[in-house]
């Protein structure tokens, strides 16, 4: 991450078609990063595979979508219990390997610092700042229908808390929510800070929902087949 100031979160791949695997440094589930793992396995070729993750005890399916884009299934749970209220009514939606608050953002004049502050003393105050591999804050205006988000994301076993260019987890819990309050599927596209949308697909028979997965872009920034890492 030093070598690479750009990145947010680090993963280690297994490129093995059949064999596909992602463990995220801090034993997170990322949806980007699974996004972004089947593009690489599949070096942008549209098909499917199925790629164990990090956080996650299934495997996930994920794949790439004939317009280049990528997908990736996200690890939800059906029961619609696994989403409650804190105290001041923000929603939290648990997932496997992750956990995501939504809060209005009316804080639209607060720096990306500011809300990094905000964030990680809410974590602490609901005590997901220990109690999960990783946990965010995702600062969620609707405008004109169009979802936007400001993600916060918060790993223990790593001690890293980055304000996000784009959170695909924190998206699928809007989608979550978005699909309870319907009573039914949606699919929505949620607009990121990178200013690129992922849109979320949520499956729901309005008593339990059944899958979710997420699809967008993908964009290289770097490209490097070896890391020299340097013990100390």
């Amino acid at each position: 991450m030093k070598k690479f100031p750009n990145v947010e979160q680090v993963g280690f791949i297994n490129l093995d078609p059949q064999n596909a695997e992602l463990q995220m440094a801090g034993g997170e589930f990322c949806g980007n990063a699974t996004r972004s793992t089947a593009w690489q396995v599949l070096q942008g070729t549209p098909s499917e595979i199925a790629i164990k993750v990090s956080g996650v005890r299934e495997k996930l399916r994920a794949g790439v979508n004939t317009d280049g884009s990528a997908w990736a299934q996200m690890p939800i749970y059906p029961d619609l219990q696994k989403i409650t209220q804190s105290e001041e009514g923000y929603d939290i939606v648990e997932m496997e390997g992750i956990t995501h608050v939504l809060v209005p953002d009316n804080y639209t004049n607060f720096s990306s610092t500011d809300l990094k502050q905000m964030a990680f003393q809410l974590l602490q105050r609901l005590g997901l700042d220990q109690s999960v591999p990783s946990a965010g804050v995702i600062f969620i205006q609707k405008t004109s229908e169009v979802f936007q988000i400001r993600p916060v994301v918060w790993v223990r076993g790593i001690q890293t808390l980055f304000y996000e260019t784009a959170c695909g987890s924190g998206t699928t819990a809007v989608g979550l929510v978005e699909a309870l309050k319907a009573r039914q599927s949606i699919k929505i596209p949620v607009l990121q800070p990178s200013q690129f949308p992922i849109t979320i697909e949520v499956s729901f028979d309005g008593k339990k929902f059944k899958e979710a997965k997420i699809s967008g872009p993908i964009e290289i920034l770097s490209d490097f087949k070896t890391l020299e890492i340097k013990k100390k």
